[in-house]
């Protein structure tokens, strides 16, 4: 099971104010403005995470392998499992070629 960390040299912001109006958005069935609720620098790129990927990038506070990075965010979804582990390892796999995030060690 391959876990996950961020990458330290990540500078990222949260805007929860801008979470809590996407969360409100789409418990009302809008999709419509699900972006840009965290932003990542890495060597002078920008990259803008909308509510998934947010989830995901908090739940790597600490080193996490993809089932218990969807584990913990499940229950903020209406998917079943297997897709939402499966969508994790795909950003996952998207954000280590970018350098945003490494196998722990």
């Amino acid at each position: 099971m391959k876990t996950y960390c961020r990458n330290n040299d990540v500078s990222w912001r949260l805007d929860e104010g801008r979470r809590k109006t996407v969360a409100e958005r789409l418990q009302k069935g809008d999709l419509t403005g699900n972006r840009a609720i965290v932003v990542l620098s890495l060597a002078g790129t920008l990259y803008d995470l909308d509510m998934v990927g947010a989830d995901v990038w908090i739940a790597l506070d600490a080193p996490q392998s993809v089932e218990q990075i969807a584990d913990a965010i499940i229950d903020r979804y209406d998917v079943a499992r297997p897709e939402l582990v499966a969508g994790v390892d795909a950003l996952l796999l998207d954000m280590e070629r970018s350098g945003l995030v490494r196998p722990a060690a």
